[in-house]
């Protein structure tokens, strides 16, 4: 069965239609995305950039209401130091246990819990809630597939090499040329690319006819739940060929017509070209799992925190021992 292009039609003749052929990119959808930091996610860039803007402008506000606080003499002393810290309790939800005397510093100070109450409830949902559903699949067009880590591999069949030598489409040649041809291999077999498909990491283009049986038999519940498909090109008719003029053309036709008219094509048709196998797991029933991955930003920070805090430590024992010495020595060199 071949497809029917302008420039077969001078010397072949075609049967009518006996199936549909539909090749498909097929592979397991990553559980999480590479694209962006777990805990960036909830916020956009233009989000992330107004609430850092809006709550620098309050702190250096309420920073300036505390300064100008020194000048009364009913008020207790505090450092520049306590009033930064301060302000960042406020961002990160401490409350306030100081006296304040001027109007202007407690609107701000009750700005700023309001407003870092609403954002922490927005935060905190997200996660919570991406935790409770299944992640959205980000992987669904041929752009997405080429900025994807996956390894991309077609069947090794002559219609799929002959597509890609014949498309016009600026996204399947980039496709072809960046994923396909540069990988560790450009094509395999169906039986192998499901295996690969099935330890993750990997897209393979195949007919999803005879593809979707094997899996079915090889894949468990939760592998079955995990697949994705991408459709490079639709589904297209395929045909039985006939050289041009040949007496046993229309023989075939009235046969074939014969086998669809009887209900025979189609029966064929449904068993030997398998749908997609229905994803059997039930979303309450799912464990939400966290990976290290999706969680390791909070342990660079800590450990970040922890040098900075070691170094600032050991600058201080040596400024307080050079001025501890410093002031013995202050009598002799008098």
């Amino acid at each position: 069965m071949v497809y029917v292009y302008q420039d077969r039609i001078a010397i072949v003749d075609y049967s009518v239609v006996v199936a549909m052929h539909n090749c498909r990119f097929v592979f397991r959808h990553p559980r999480r995305s590479n694209t962006r930091i777990t805990f960036l996610q909830p916020f956009d860039n233009s989000a992330w950039l107004g609430l850092i803007t809006g709550l620098t402008v309050a702190g250096v506000a309420l920073f300036c209401a505390f300064r100008l606080e020194r000048k009364f003499p009913w008020n207790v002393s505090r450092t520049s130091q306590e009033y930064l810290l301060t302000i960042l309790g406020f961002i990160c939800l401490q409350g306030f246990a100081g006296t304040t005397f001027l109007n202007a510093s407690k609107v701000i100070i009750v700005v700023m819990l309001s407003c870092a109450l609403i954002i922490y409830q927005y935060y905190s949902s997200f996660i919570i809630g991406s935790l409770l559903t299944s992640p959205p699949r980000y992987l669904n067009t041929i752009r997405q597939l080429i900025s994807s880590d996956l390894e991309v591999t077609i069947e090794n069949l002559f219609y799929l090499w002959e597509f890609y030598n014949r498309t016009i489409n600026p996204e399947v040649e980039e496709l072809f040329q960046k994923k396909i041809l540069t990988g560790s291999e450009s094509s395999t077999d169906v039986i192998s690319g499901i295996q690969k498909i099935k330890k993750g990491g990997y897209a393979m283009q195949c007919d999803i006819g005879y593809a979707y049986p094997i899996i079915k038999r090889t894949f468990t519940d939760d592998e079955i739940c995990d697949l994705q498909e991408i459709e490079v090109y639709s589904k297209k008719p395929l045909h039985l060929p006939l050289p041009k003029g040949s007496p046993l053309k229309q023989f075939f036709r009235v046969t074939l017509r014969k086998l669809i008219e009887s209900g025979s094509g189609p029966y064929y048709e449904r068993e030997f070209f398998s749908q997609k196998p229905a994803c059997s797991r039930d979303s309450l029933e799912q464990v939400a799992q966290i990976e290290v991955v999706q969680v390791v930003h909070v342990f660079y920070i800590l450990a970040v925190a922890m040098v900075v805090c070691l170094i600032l430590l050991v600058v201080e024992q040596i400024y307080y021992r050079f001025h501890q010495r410093r002031e013995r020595l202050a009598p002799y060199m008098s």
